[in-house]
């Protein structure tokens, strides 16, 4: 004989909460690993210097910074202080879009 037991109301209510905040924080969990991913893919690439990665973007490297940097505001409002540091080294956007990243600095 199976004992089914319906759910109280207060029961569906912390079910549902518990699995709204689990699917915000894996999303959350999800773009902030993206994010470090494509901040190391520039600055800690063991086959690329920083230049030769930004010059793999040509003139749409500017847009690329834009969208990393939307990006992590946004992450950043979310979950406070995830991406604190923004780039390793100066860099340049140029009027073409293209990005040069200051060398000795």
């Amino acid at each position: 004989m199976a004992l089914i037991q319906d759910l109280t109301k207060e029961q569906k209510q912390a079910r549902l909460k518990l699995r709204v905040q689990g699917g915000i924080n894996q999303a959350i969990a999800q773009l902030q690993q993206s994010m470090s991913g494509a901040f190391h893919s520039v600055w800690a690439n063991p086959e690329l210097t920083p230049q030769e990665c930004f010059d793999a973007f040509g003139t749409e490297a500017k847009d690329l910074l834009i969208l990393l940097q939307k990006s992590k505001a946004f992450v950043n409002d979310l979950k406070a202080g995830t991406f604190i540091q923004s780039s390793l080294k100066p860099l340049t956007v140029n009027a073409d879009g293209t990005v040069t990243v200051t060398v000795g600095q």
